[in-house]
C-alpha cells in the first residue's frame, strides 16, 4: 500500500511540475519555466513535453540553435504529436530567416514539412492550417511557396470556421493583390457577420496599409463599442494600439492616439498577439514629441528601452533618445 501511495505522490508531483512550468511560460517568466523543464529533463531525458517547452523558451529568447536542438529531440520521442511538429515548423522558419543564403532554403523546407505534418495529424486545427497557409503565401516558390495552395488552405479553414475563413481569404487576397475580391469579401462579410470584431480589425489593417486612415478609425470605433472590455478578449486592445499607430502614421489626431496608447499601456495584458508595452511607449513618445512635450517623450523612450527586447525597436529608441536629449 505504501508503495502505491509513493507512486501516486510522484505522479501528482510530476503533473504539478508540468503545470507550474507551463503557467510560468504563459506568463513569460522564462527563467522559472526553464528551471522547471530543465529539472524534469534531468530526471527523464526522453521527456518530450520538457524538450518541447525548452525549445519554445529558446525560440522566445532568440536562441535559435538551442531551440532547433530541443525540438528535434522532442520529435524523436513524440513523432505523432501535431503540436510538436507545429512548434518545429515555427523554429525552422525562424532559423530560415536568421541563416545564411546557403542554409536558409533547407530550414524553409523543414518548416514546410512541419506545418504539413501538423495539419495531417490534426486537420481540424485552425492554427496549424493558418500556419501552413501563411507559409505558402510568404515563402518563395523555390522552397515551397504556392499561392494556389494557400487558397486551398483558406477554403479548408472556411469549412471549419466561416469567420476564420473570411480572415484567411482576406490574407490570401491581400497578398496576391486581388483587390476586387478583397473588397467583395469584406462587403459580403458585413452582411453575413455584422459587427464582427475580428473581421473589422482585419479590414482596419487593410485600410491602414492603403493609408485610408479615416476608414480605419471608423472601424476602430465600431470595434470598441462591440468588444467586451475585459482581458479575455484582446481585439479591443489590438484596436487601441492600432488607433495610436494610425495617429503616428497619419500624423494627425494626436490626442486621440495618446488616449488610446495610454489606455493600452495601462490595461492590456501581456499576450503574444499584442504589441509589447515597449512598442506602445515608443509610439506614445512619438506622439508627445509631435505635441511639443519633448520631456515626456524622452521619459517614454528611456523606459521603453529599459524593457525592450526587440533589437529593431531598441535601435529606433536609441535614435529617438539621442534626438530628444
Amino acid at each position: 500500500m505504501s508503495c502505491l501511495l509513493s507512486i501516486s505522490s510522484l505522479v501528482v508531483a510530476a503533473t504539478s511540475d508540468i503545470e507550474q512550468g507551463i503557467e510560468a511560460f504563459e506568463q513569460q517568466d522564462f527563467t522559472v519555466a526553464k528551471q522547471q523543464f530543465t529539472q524534469r529533463l534531468s530526471l527523464n531525458t526522453q521527456d518530450a513535453v520538457a524538450l518541447q517547452y525548452l525549445a519554445k523558451i529558446a525560440l522566445q529568447q532568440q536562441e535559435f540553435d538551442d531551440a532547433e536542438e530541443y525540438i528535434e529531440q522532442a520529435l524523436k520521442f513524440a513523432a505523432n504529436q501535431a503540436e510538436i511538429h507545429f512548434d518545429a515548423a515555427l523554429i525552422m522558419a525562424a532559423q530560415a530567416q536568421n541563416s545564411s543564403i546557403f542554409s536558409a532554403p533547407g530550414y524553409a523546407k523543414k518548416s514546410l514539412n512541419g506545418f504539413k505534418m501538423a495539419v495531417q495529424l490534426a486537420p481540424s486545427n485552425l492554427q496549424y492550417r493558418q500556419g501552413l497557409m501563411t507559409f505558402y503565401l510568404a515563402a518563395p516558390g523555390i522552397v515551397g511557396g504556392d499561392e494556389a495552395l494557400a487558397l486551398v488552405e483558406a477554403l479548408a479553414i472556411e469549412k471549419i470556421d466561416p469567420v476564420a475563413g473570411v480572415l484567411a481569404l482576406a490574407d490570401v487576397y491581400r497578398n496576391t493583390d486581388q483587390t476586387k475580391e478583397l473588397k467583395q469579401l469584406f462587403s459580403d462579410a458585413d452582411k453575413r457577420f455584422p459587427n464582427n470584431a475580428a473581421i473589422l480589425f482585419k479590414r482596419v489593417m487593410y485600410y491602414q496599409a492603403e493609408k485610408q486612415f479615416d476608414l480605419a478609425v471608423n472601424d476602430f470605433k465600431k470595434i470598441q463599442t462591440i468588444v467586451p472590455k475585459d482581458q479575455n478578449d484582446i481585439t479591443a486592445f489590438r484596436a487601441l494600439y492600432q488607433i495610436g499607430r494610425s495617429s503616428v502614421l497619419s500624423e494627425s489626431d494626436h490626442q486621440r492616439g495618446v488616449k488610446a496608447l495610454e489606455s493600452f499601456i495601462k490595461a492590456a495584458p501581456e499576450h503574444e498577439e499584442l504589441a509589447s508595452k515597449s512598442w506602445a511607449r515608443y509610439r506614445l513618445g512619438l506622439l508627445y514629441h509631435e505635441l511639443g512635450d519633448k520631456n515626456r517623450a524622452l521619459e517614454l523612450y528611456v523606459l521603453a528601452k529599459a524593457q525592450a527586447t526587440d533589437k529593431r525597436l531598441i535601435e529606433k529608441l536609441k535614435r529617438q533618445i539621442k534626438k530628444s536629449s
